[in-house]
């Protein structure tokens, strides 16, 4: 194996201290969560994407779960998205969900939506949502390794993004959230 794709590996299984952090706090039995990324690692790449705050984005392209058409993020300007790169195998990912969920449902008619993209198939992301969420109310996307462009990073699960109305990067955090936090992320921009 070639050490660009271990380090792929390797990044893909790890998540932040904060994620860990979260786990802990809010799903009993946890402690066993993953091993943490180092703190000057998650920062360096929180510094990396602020430097595209306030700055328009596109570039991310992702297929619908559910229709299976190629969309990107061009096709939800004039909506305030909240886009979510995460995993199945992600324990915080999956206990973040029903937050994210809740989200939408909350400000979906305010002009939210909430994209939430894997490198995982369609067919397991269908799965998952069918059993452990069936009530997303936004658009579920699977991407290839290649359609992450720059500032969207596949390097810790879960990451977040503000997106607003015009399509200019306004937030971004590596970790779940809780609702109040995400709540508190959106409203400013609706």
């Amino acid at each position: 194996m070639n050490t660009i794709r271990f380090l792929w590996i390797l990044i893909f299984v790890a998540f932040s201290a904060q994620a860990q952090e979260w786990v802990t706090k809010h799903i009993p039995d946890s402690s066993d969560a993953g091993a943490a990324l180092p703190a000057d690692f998650t920062q360096t790449i929180e510094k990396e994407v602020a430097r595209s705050f306030n700055m328009p984005v596109s570039g991310l392209t992702f297929q619908n779960v559910y229709s299976g058409h190629r969309d990107s993020l061009v096709s939800l300007l004039g909506k305030v998205t909240m886009v979510i790169i995460w995993s199945t195998s992600c324990r915080p990912c999956v206990a973040e969900m029903p937050i994210l969920c809740a989200v939408q449902s909350e400000f979906g008619a305010k002009g939210f939506m909430l994209l939430t993209v894997s490198a995982e198939g369609t067919a397991s992301q269908r799965k998952f949502f069918e059993v452990k969420s069936p009530n997303h109310g936004g658009i579920v996307g699977s991407m290839r390794i290649e359609d992450y462009k720059y500032p969207f990073q596949y390097l810790l699960n879960p990451s977040g993004y503000i997106v607003d109305r015009q399509g200019i990067l306004r937030d971004f955090w590596t970790g779940p959230r809780t609702h109040d936090e995400l709540v508190a992320k959106i409203s400013k921009y609706l």
